[in-house]
């Protein structure tokens, strides 16, 4: 058996390593790779005719990360052992892009669990109506036959997607009832907002939920003591470059290397969006009936009980060789702080492969074994996976190293110049301006200083492009 697996390539593609080498705080235009075309014919039937849908390389890749991920949320009971170790299959992905260029395609990810979703808030509009009743007819009971009886509990309601604007510990509680749940967020601003106002608490709920760490939560004045075991949680994230930083500043932070990353700059042309003279049938009218099928694979998991995964013995052996020849070249080439994306890696290819086999099993109807082992289809498509968002993980890395020009900057001039849109005008910088105090002839100095150490440039008169 080869130690690479056919078609995956072990060279760094040349753009990424020029990467390292660029500290000017200016993304440059790479292309980074797309996921090998040929998984897409390997790949279980669900995933191989849903993202048969896309015809676009960026926008099937964006789908099928997405639908991985949101995949690892809707599978409990599916866990193995890595490193000594129990493990389940739950996925974190940051998809990031330019505003507009196409990475709301992962929200159809999404769209194939709303029926499980919608289950729950069925179930929960349910627990409600039976709590209000009886919490009626408690309170219609004489103050003297109360102290026979108990007052209702409020029950504990279910949600297979936490709000990304949730309190870290509403998020906690959320997470709590549930045996896997996902966070799910296409504007990572909501995010950054949130872990703005509790970075501490977000921060560890979401670096022990990707170990299935114990997560301990008291919250104050109420007496109310938690702790989750074996946290099981999904995250999906989409955002631009520089959202990337308000939720994870650096690559110190453990959270970096717990993410698959998939970074993409989007078509410089404008695409057809208008349709064609046959009117193709919209994504989720064609998704749909796969939505409906997510929900009967998630109700079987749920019935199937806990299901083990594991490695071939021979492909454990592969493994074992491909990472340490990854972690020697990768060190190499970017420096020995990247060693973490590589072993993070080893736990988030076995995820995706153990995601891809309940799929088979669910395809062939044959849930006999509760011990499911890899095909050699689903490694070959695991490890090809996991090396394309390696490659993408270490484009972050050094985006991530680069330090901002604008840091050096006073307070005033850098607020003034983020408030500013990519493209602006004179008046709309005036705008943004008078919102800060500032006079007009500060705001001159101010663009004739940009201009001059290259945070803009000047396209016409009165009119500016943001080079940072």
């Amino acid at each position: 058996m080869s130690i690479e697996p056919k078609h995956v390539s072990l060279e760094v593609p040349d753009p990424l390593l020029k990467e390292i080498e660029n500290f000017k705080g200016v993304l440059k235009k790479v292309e980074t790779p797309l996921f090998p075309e040929h998984i897409y014919k390997l790949l279980p039937k669900f995933l191989k005719e849903t993202c048969a849908f896309f015809d676009n390389g960026r926008d099937k890749d964006v789908f099928l990360a997405s639908t991985i991920t949101v995949l690892s949320g809707c599978m409990p009971g599916v866990k193995f052992q890595h490193d000594g170790k129990t493990y389940w299959n739950n996925l974190f992905l940051f998809i990031i892009a330019p505003a507009a260029s196409g990475k709301g395609k992962m929200n159809y990810g999404k769209f194939l669990a709303q029926p499980i979703q919608r289950k729950y808030i069925k179930e929960n509009d349910k627990k409600k109506e039976d709590y209000q009743l009886e919490l009626s007819r408690y309170r219609a009971t004489p103050a003297k036959d109360r102290l026979y009886i108990d007052e209702p509990l409020e029950p504990d309601y279910q949600y297979l997607f936490i709000p990304a604007n949730s309190s870290s510990a509403s998020f906690v509680e959320t997470m709590a009832r549930m045996q896997s749940s996902i966070l799910f967020e296409s504007e990572a601003d909501t995010l950054g907002n949130t872990l703005k106002q509790d970075w501490s608490g977000y921060s560890d709920v979401l670096r022990k939920a990707f170990e299935h760490e114990t997560h301990s939560q008291n919250r104050k004045g109420s007496g109310n003591y938690k702790e989750i075991e074996n946290p099981c949680l999904s995250v999906a994230l989409s955002g631009t470059p520089g959202q990337l930083k308000g939720i994870i500043p650096n690559t110190e932070d453990g959270l970096f290397s717990r993410f698959m990353f998939y970074y993409f700059e989007g078509d410089e042309e404008f695409r057809s969006v208008f349709g064609t003279k046959s009117k193709p049938i919209p994504y989720a009218d064609q998704l749909e009936p796969y939505s409906k099928e997510l929900l009967q694979i998630y109700e079987k998991c749920q019935s199937w009980g806990e299901v083990r995964f594991s490695w071939k013995p021979d492909q454990e052996d592969e493994l074992q060789d491909l990472y340490a020849k990854w972690t020697k070249y990768y060190v190499r080439s970017f420096g020995s702080d990247v060693k973490s994306i590589i072993f993070r890696s080893a736990i988030i290819i076995t995820r995706i492969a153990s995601i891809l086999t309940i799929l088979r099993t669910w395809e062939h109807q044959d849930y006999s074994n509760k011990h499911q082992v890899c095909s050699g289809k689903d490694f070959d498509i695991a490890v090809a996976l996991a090396k394309t968002f390696i490659d993408h993980s270490l484009h972050m890395h050094s985006h991530l190293l680069k330090k901002n020009p604008t840091e050096h900057l006073d307070t005033k001039k850098r607020e003034f110049y983020t408030s500013l849109p990519s493209e602006f005008t004179r008046r709309e910088a005036d705008f943004e301006s008078d919102k800060l105090g500032l006079h007009q002839r500060t705001v001159t100095n101010y663009l004739k200083d940009f201009t001059k150490i290259k945070l803009i440039e000047k396209l016409e008169h009165g009119h500016y492009k943001k080079l940072v």
